[in-house]
């Protein structure tokens, strides 16, 4: 949840409407994904929300490159979002071969 706060705060004042927006979606995403999966009854369908939700965060990570090359974020925030999306990209792992999926 920090990780997609920060991503769509970072962006809030960006006037490429379609990035913004894609941004958001991909961002949230990663969170909503995690909580509808946890609350699936069986093991498969909560794998099938983290595989979803990872590869949202994947598409943040992908965003955000974009978006530094479009000089529509910083190198500063880049830096500290990036970080924040493969943190979170490796906690994702972590649950999907965990026990207590």
């Amino acid at each position: 949840m920090d990780m997609a706060v920060a991503v769509t705060d970072a962006v809030d004042n960006c006037k490429r409407f379609c990035f913004v927006d894609q941004v958001y979606r991909a961002s949230v995403s990663v969170p909503s994904n995690i909580a509808e999966g946890f609350e699936r009854p069986t093991k498969p369908d909560r794998l099938k929300y983290l595989v979803i939700a990872k590869g949202s965060c994947n598409e943040t990570r992908s965003l955000l490159i974009f978006g530094k090359r479009k000089r529509l974020i910083n190198a500063e925030q880049f830096e500290q979002l990036h970080g924040m999306v493969q943190e979170s990209g490796k906690l994702i792992h972590a649950v999907m071969n965990s026990p207590y999926v």
